[in-house]
């Protein structure tokens, strides 16, 4: 809450920032995009850091489904 999303076209990358703290992450888009770069470059997967702030399941859903197109 407070923070506005902000969207880098060249990295594929999502940051938040509140005037303060600046947060960067992973969004809907950037995930769809980087799914689209990993098909196009041959690769059959993703590794990922960490979902523990995913309970349920949204990103892992959006990660999949961006790597099945």
């Amino acid at each position: 809450e407070g923070y506005a999303e902000h969207y880098d076209e060249q990295a594929c990358a999502a940051w938040w920032f509140d005037g303060e703290t600046f947060v960067s992450g992973e969004n809907g888009r950037s995930v769809q995009e980087k799914g689209a770069w990993l098909r196009q470059q041959g690769l059959q997967g993703a590794a990922v850091w960490s979902w523990n702030n995913d309970p349920d399941s949204a990103f892992l859903t959006m990660l999949d489904s961006a790597l099945a197109k």
